[in-house]
């Protein structure tokens, strides 16, 4: 027996073990349920974060990116004992050098607990391009609220849940009027370098302010662009969150910020509008190179959002760079991507800020 098919062999058996017996279970399409995250409704595109319209108008590295599914959410109810997970997955690079493929490739499972978000499962790809999972068994009795997180840095073709025949699922939706954060970044703000597409800063942004959020980060190519922001725009956001300076060197910042929030401003006269400077890099107080070009990018964002208010322009609100990351220099893995402690503190550290704003406004 070759070694392919023994390990097909395998499987099969793993799968049989954990319940995965037709007979037993019935598996229904994510898209029946209550998918958050995405910014415009294109039946043919479902997963992809930009609209077909896009294909032309934005690079073609961000196209690219467009398509994985980071900051996709799907929010459910259930009564079922287990919860399995079938994605199919649209590349076959599974994970990154410093991103593992539960992250990169992975649904992670969140189940509202005595009133608050829970992590509860990973399911972590087996195959390509369809996985398997079983996310949680021997739940207790009753309904239950759940979140799931679709993959960051790989976009899927379609997505079901699996649960025992004789339990139910069905939608659970939030308000009509609840309008969504709009993030738009980098690769920080895309999930990297988050060991889960629960533990993103995006994504704990909408557990800690409870509200749907689009993540609408693309790694190393985040510039403010014309053709990004005419697309933000589109979007009837509750806050507009704008963390693309990573990406960016100082002589770009001041014209291209400024371009942004008049574009947005246009279109949306009394949404919030928040400019966030770059976190530092954690081997700047070594790398004097990293930390001016830190310096550099904060003092043309700064003056950029004083001639903005001098303008006139309101509803406009800043977030520095201090303690984004903390001070121990523990935050990342690389000095500049942020790992789950990061993530955690960068995401405190925002939403601090973002709860006044969004009472102010609604």
């Amino acid at each position: 027996m070759s070694k392919k098919i023994f390990c097909m062999f395998v499987s099969l058996l793993l799968l049989s073990s954990v319940g995965f017996g037709e007979n037993g279970i019935k598996w229904v399409d994510a898209k029946t349920l209550t998918i958050e995250g995405r910014g415009w409704n294109e039946p043919s595109n479902f997963y992809n974060r930009l609209p077909a319209s896009a294909e032309k108008a934005v690079t073609s590295p961000v196209w690219r990116l467009s398509h994985d599914s980071a900051g996709i959410v799907v929010r459910f109810s259930s009564d079922a004992s287990k919860i399995f997970v079938k994605w199919k997955l649209r590349s076959k690079k599974l994970a990154f050098e410093r991103m593992p493929s539960s992250s990169v490739s992975g649904i992670d499972l969140y189940v509202r607990h005595n009133d608050e978000w829970r992590w509860l499962a990973n399911g972590v790809p087996d195959n390509y391009p369809v996985s398997q999972a079983l996310l949680a068994e021997d739940i207790p009795e009753g309904w239950k609220d759940y979140l799931m997180y679709l993959p960051l840095y790989n976009g899927v073709h379609s997505v079901e849940i699996g649960i025992p025949k004789k339990t139910s699922i069905k939608p659970f939706p939030r308000l009509p009027a609840s309008r969504p954060i709009v993030v738009y970044g980098s690769s920080i703000a895309q999930g990297s370098a988050a060991s889960r597409p629960g533990t993103a800063y995006v994504a704990i942004l909408g557990r800690l302010l409870d509200s749907p959020i689009i993540n609408l980060g693309f790694s190393g190519t985040a510039t403010m662009e014309a053709s990004i922001v005419d697309l933000l725009a589109q979007i009837d956001a509750k806050l507009f969150f704008i963390d693309a300076m990573p990406n960016m060197t100082a002589t770009e910042v001041y014209q291209a910020s400024g371009n942004l929030v008049r574009t947005l401003r246009k279109k949306h006269p009394k949404t919030p509008i928040v400019l966030v400077e770059d976190r530092f890099y954690q081997d700047g107080f070594l790398q004097k190179t990293r930390l001016e070009k830190n310096l550099n990018n904060h003092r043309e964002l700064k003056r950029s959002f004083a001639d903005l208010q001098k303008a006139g322009i309101s509803n406009l609100h800043y977030i520095d760079a201090e303690n984004q990351l903390g001070i121990d220099g523990e935050g990342t893995v690389d000095g500049s991507h942020p790992n789950d402690l990061g993530f955690d503190r960068m995401a405190k550290h925002f939403a601090s800020s973002l709860k006044e704003i969004v009472a102010k406004n609604h």
